[in-house]
C-alpha cells in the first residue's frame, strides 16, 4: 500500500494481527530503505519501543487506518491465543476522501438539495487561518486519541481541530527517532510534529501562513507559490524582505 512516492508492505502475523514490516519502497529511487533507521540516523528501533515493526505502534489497525483512510472504525474480529485483540478495520473510503478533511457530506449535501447551501456545513473551507493548521494536525501530530476506536463514530473526527478528540502530545517516552524531541525554542522537532511545530512558529502566530502556503492538498503537490521559478522566496519576502534583498 502506498502513493506515488513510497510504497509499504503489510505483513499478518501468525496471531492475526496485521502490523507494518520495516522495509518500505522508495518508487522514486526505486530501491527499498527502512524508514524508521532512516529517521533514527541509522539505528532501527529497538524491540522495547512501541514503534518496533510487531508492536502496537506499528499496527495498521490501531495506528495507521484512523490518518490513512476516511471514516475509519475498529471492530473486533477475535483474539489471539495468548488474548490479544485482534482488530478488524472498517472505512468509508480507502486513503485521504474529502471527507478526511471537511467532514461528513452529508449535512452539506442535505443543505444543498434545499437550495441553500452553507459555508458553516463544511470544514475547514478555503481561506482559513489557524483553525486549518489545527485540522491537519489531527493527524499531522502526535496525540491520544480519546474516543474510542470501537465505536460506531470514527475516533479522528475528520476535518476537526486535533483538539477537539484528542490530547496533543509534545514527544512520546519512546521516541523512534532517538534524538532531542524539541527545537532550542521549545517547538516539538520530530518528524511526526510538523502541524504543532508550525502553529507555534512566527510564520503562522505573526504572518499568517497556514500549511496550505506550501502544500496543495488537494494534488499532494507543492503549491504554485513554492513550484514557481523563485523557489518560493515570494511566500516569505512579505515579513523576510530585507533578508531576501540581501540575497542571503
Amino acid at each position: 500500500m502506498g502513493g506515488r512516492h513510497r510504497e509499504e508492505a503489510l505483513v499478518r502475523l501468525t496471531d492475526g494481527r496485521l502490523q507494518v514490516f520495516p522495509i518500505a519502497f522508495d518508487a522514486d529511487r526505486g530501491t527499498v530503505f527502512e524508514p524508521l533507521r532512516e529517521l533514527a540516523g541509522g539505528t532501527p528501533p529497538p524491540p522495547d519501543v512501541v514503534d518496533f515493526w510487531t508492536r502496537v505502534g506499528r499496527n495498521a489497525d490501531l495506528a495507521c487506518y484512523g490518518c490513512h483512510a476516511t471514516g475509519h472504525t475498529v471492530a473486533v474480529e477475535a483474539r489471539s491465543p495468548a488474548g490479544l485483540v485482534l482488530p478488524a478495520s472498517k472505512w468509508v473510503e480507502p486513503g485521504v476522501g474529502c471527507e478526511g478533511c471537511h467532514g461528513p457530506g452529508g449535512p452539506h449535501v442535505d443543505a444543498a438539495a434545499t437550495g441553500k447551501p452553507a459555508r458553516d456545513t463544511v470544514k475547514m473551507p478555503r481561506g482559513g487561518g489557524m483553525e486549518t493548521i489545527d485540522a491537519c494536525a489531527a493527524c499531522h501530530a502526535l496525540r491520544e486519541i480519546l474516543p474510542s476506536p470501537f465505536d460506531a463514530v470514527p475516533a479522528h473526527r475528520y476535518g476537526s481541530s486535533v483538539v477537539d478528540a484528542a490530547e496533543p502530545l509534545l514527544s512520546v517516552a519512546s521516541n523512534s527517532e532517538f534524538r532531542n524531541p524539541f527545537f532550542a525554542d521549545l517547538r516539538p522537532a520530530t518528524y511526526q510534529q510538523e502541524a504543532i511545530a508550525f502553529s507555534q512558529s512566527g510564520c503562522a502566530l505573526k504572518g499568517g501562513l497556514t500549511c496550505t502556503a506550501c502544500h496543495d492538498v488537494h494534488s499532494g503537490a507543492p503549491s504554485a507559490a513554492v513550484a514557481a521559478a523563485d523557489g518560493g522566496t515570494a511566500v516569505c519576502s512579505p515579513c523576510h524582505a530585507a533578508i531576501v534583498a540581501s540575497g542571503t
